[in-house]
């Protein structure tokens, strides 16, 4: 036991020096290296990182065995919360936002990742259109079934460009939204740690963990999505354009017209949600600290028997928490339907007012669309 707390103690000194820690002897007391670091470090391996086969050795041996720690191949050096740490300690934060210091750091990995969206977008738009060439060769009487056969290899093709890409997507946002998070959860960790007791006693436990919980977790989750805004703009205005081409443009602005309504929808339930999420802030940062006095004053409740009625009185904290939680929930839920039922209400608009208008229905622009 005083080993382990010697071993804290002295951790906790080299952040609040900020000194730089020697990597190469932990790298050697691991018993494997990065097997994500070795595919990354040439540009060979490309090929290996985009089919994610550095993750096959430790896939083959929990087949054929329970795993354990030491089967668990290391981080690559770049995502280590002391690397990261070294990373953005040296900015000026007196001075510059956390949203700047975050960009300047990080502005050309999450770039890189976005290039991702590229060949995704490619693909959402190429399948369709393959689609409809095939049915239009296979109506024709006169069509050829090499034609045929090559828009289906392009077909299959494309498909699994997307699905490479999607992963490869989701993968490089993903972890760079969690090097965003472990970032500042180590600055918070090493400002906590630097605090005099006379300052240390404005904070609790609660607002630290509010800040790591609520507030550091927010460049993760921009991280994941932010992307998609420009992806999905760009992604319309072309689907636009060939609705214009294929069905007419009067339909096609029939469907767009749900749009508007879905955006002031989207906006209510954003907003509601922003409502909700502040509230269970507030309602969480209560009750820990509530906790904490308890914690704290444990003799003197016990003392005066008052333990019932800060029970009582986190309970009910508590209730108020799960209550807010619920209703964000519920928005939540709204939301994520929108989004589902939002493609079948587009087609429904689409297609029935081309109908309306008596413009031709026909299979190689319906189905494919």
């Amino acid at each position: 036991m005083m080993k382990a707390m010697t071993m804290q103690d002295n951790a906790n000194q080299v952040v609040r020096n900020g000194k730089k820690v020697s990597y190469t002897t932990n790298l050697n007391n691991q018993s494997r290296s990065s097997c994500l670091q070795w595919t990354e470090s040439f540009r060979s391996r490309f090929l290996n990182e985009l089919c994610c086969c550095w993750i096959n050795p430790i896939i083959f041996t929990a087949y054929q065995r329970k795993l354990t720690v030491n089967d668990l191949s290391n981080i690559p050096y770049i995502d280590k919360a002391s690397v990261l740490l070294h990373e953005l300690y040296s900015y000026k934060w007196l001075s510059i936002t956390t949203w700047n210091i975050i960009w300047k750091k990080y502005w050309k990995d999450y770039i890189y990742s976005s290039l991702f969206l590229i060949p995704i977008l490619i693909t959402n738009i190429a399948q369709p259109l393959l689609f409809r060439q095939i049915l239009l060769n296979m109506m024709n009487e006169n069509g050829s079934n090499t034609v045929s056969y090559l828009y289906a290899i392009l077909l299959v093709i494309a498909v699994n460009i997307k699905t490479f890409t999607h992963r490869q997507h989701l993968f490089s946002t993903d972890r760079l939204g969690l090097r965003m998070t472990n970032a500042l959860t180590m600055i918070i960790y090493k400002r906590a740690l630097s605090l005099k007791l006379t300052s240390l006693k404005e904070f609790d436990t609660g607002h630290i963990i509010n800040l790591i919980v609520n507030d550091a977790s927010k460049f993760e989750e921009m991280c994941k999505y932010f992307s998609y805004l420009f992806e999905g703009i760009i992604e319309i205005i072309i689907i636009f354009g060939l609705l214009c081409w294929i069905i007419k443009p009067i339909p096609a602005l029939c469907g767009y017209a749900l749009f508007p309504l879905f955006i002031f929808i989207q906006l209510y339930f954003s907003q509601k949600f922003s409502q909700c999420h502040q509230k269970i802030i507030v309602c969480t940062d209560k009750r820990l600290q509530s906790f904490s006095e308890f914690i704290r004053g444990c003799h003197i409740v016990k003392f005066y028997n008052w333990q019932k009625p800060l029970e009582d009185r986190i309970i009910k904290m508590r209730e108020n928490e799960f209550k807010n939680i619920r209703y964000a929930s519920h928005f939540r839920a709204f939301n994520s339907s929108l989004f589902y039922l939002s493609g079948s209400l587009f087609a429904f608009f689409t297609f029935g007012s081309a109908w309306l208008l008596g413009y031709p229905l026909t299979i190689e622009n319906t189905f494919p669309t």
